[in-house]
């Protein structure tokens, strides 16, 4: 079975900030080498949206899969659909983000 994939305007303002700033580090291989690997995070997501798993401070609604050195793609999964509704950066207090 396969899921569908919906990303939101956060995760995808969040990966062109972390692209840009690859580039701007490493050059123009690092940054497409960065969106491949969220690309493959996805495709990964159709087919198995169960492989993430639970991180500390994060609700237990979502799960989490790394797809880049300290980058993480916060998701939860609804019916057939699966939502992507946050990039983390693990070096960070990214609990606060889910405080209210």
């Amino acid at each position: 079975m396969e899921y569908q994939v919906e990303a939101s305007a956060s995760v995808n303002y969040i990966l062109m900030h972390y692209s840009d700033l690859c580039y701007d580090d490493n050059g123009p291989d690092c940054a497409l080498r960065l969106l491949d690997a969220f690309d493959e995070a996805i495709d990964a997501l159709t087919n198995n949206p169960v492989r993430g798993c639970r991180l500390a401070d994060i609700p237990s609604k979502y799960r989490a899969a790394p797809f880049w050195e300290h980058l993480w793609l916060v998701y939860l999964v609804d019916g057939h659909t699966v939502y992507a509704d946050l990039i983390i950066d693990d070096r960070q207090n990214y609990g606060k983000i889910f405080m209210r």
